[in-house]
């Protein structure tokens, strides 16, 4: 064999041997091939997000940089305040969404606000990098996990109708519904998350900001690190936690409730948010003496512990034993459901 042909066959060698070095390296930051693991709202979302919840700011020297608000349905109008006013189009009474998703109190959402360069907290800043407007706010459809370790990934939100950023001052650019933000979790008061972007398309000066038209493709598009690869490197300022939401006075979920009335067992079912209840059930009694006394209690007792979030409502007259029961059965769900 030849000198030419032995040098060759080395040549070969190492390289196959530095590819199989390659291939049993593992990035910390995500797999050139994908995610690991998808999360979707109907599997552990929760679990992942719940230690999100609060407001969070990245800061340069004493500048308020990028923020993310992140909570519940049932809290983020409270988290919010005023900024809802940044949306006209939206009505906060009755969100939407592009797909035939149907929005739950206890589902995730963030509010991402553009108060780039705001010198201090409430001024408004310039309303975003170079006048764009940019803020937006999404429900969080899926979870992107790089590494089987959920610290790190992309959150797959779906934007609110009416709540869509403006990506140029411009021309309107009606985005696609769904989108990706690249996270990393640093510690329980800081994280690090940045808009995921075509970095090739910036650099084309094309449009780049990673929006897709179906929750598929949007979990397909941003299932490697490469395009977040900036959060990697250390080029997004980490936000901090400016403020903690409330605590949930409710575990969401229904859960059955009784008492014994003098016809004999009082059933029902008392629904949940993270912060209301939102739905009494009755679904066995057995009093019957007075009867249209007893079915406008069994009527108007759930309803108006609905409406004013209490248990100590006004008893039906010629019902009284009834309404008693009926509240008993209630404050039962309560504790089962962690209020008090």
């Amino acid at each position: 064999m030849s000198l030419h042909k032995k040098i060759g066959l080395l040549l070969l060698s190492c390289l196959a041997l530095f590819i199989l070095f390659l291939s049993g390296c593992e990035d910390p930051y995500g797999q050139v091939g994908g995610a690991d693991k998808t999360e979707t709202i109907d599997t552990s979302i929760a679990g992942i997000t719940e230690p999100w919840r609060g407001i969070w700011y990245s800061h340069y020297g004493q500048r308020r940089l990028d923020g993310y608000t992140i909570g519940r349905w049932s809290e983020i109008k409270t988290l919010l305040g005023n900024k809802l006013a940044l949306f006209p189009d939206f009505d906060p009474a009755s969100p939407h969404l592009y797909d035939d998703y149907e929005i739950a109190d206890d589902d995730y959402f963030i509010f991402y606000d553009d108060t780039v360069y705001e010198t201090t907290p409430g001024d408004g800043g310039n309303g975003g990098w170079e006048g764009l407007i940019t803020r937006y706010i999404g429900i969080v459809r899926a979870l992107n996990i790089f590494n089987d370790d959920p610290k790190a990934g992309a959150v797959i939100i779906e934007y609110l109708e009416g709540c869509f950023p403006q990506w140029s001052t411009d021309v309107l650019l009606m985005p696609l519904p769904f989108f990706g933000i690249y996270y990393r979790v640093i510690n329980a008061d800081c994280i690090q998350m940045a808009n995921a972007v075509d970095l090739a398309a910036l650099a084309a000066n094309k449009r780049y900001y990673t929006e897709t038209a179906t929750l598929a493709e949007a979990i397909a598009k941003n299932s490697v690190e490469n395009e977040g690869e900036f959060i990697a490197w250390g080029v997004v300022i980490p936000q901090d936690r400016e403020k903690a939401p409330p605590p949930l006075r409710y575990t969401p979920g229904t859960y059955t409730g009784s008492a014994i009335s003098y016809g004999g067992p009082l059933v029902l079912s008392v629904a949940f948010s993270a912060d209301a209840i939102t739905g009494v059930t009755i679904t066995e009694h057995h009093d019957t003496i007075g009867r249209l006394a007893v079915q406008s209690a069994l009527e108007q007792i759930p309803a108006t512990i609905v409406k004013q979030q209490r248990l100590d409502v006004d008893v039906v007259s010629g019902a009284t034993i009834t309404s008693r029961r009926i509240m008993d059965a209630v404050k039962d769900c309560v504790l089962q459901a962690g209020g008090n």
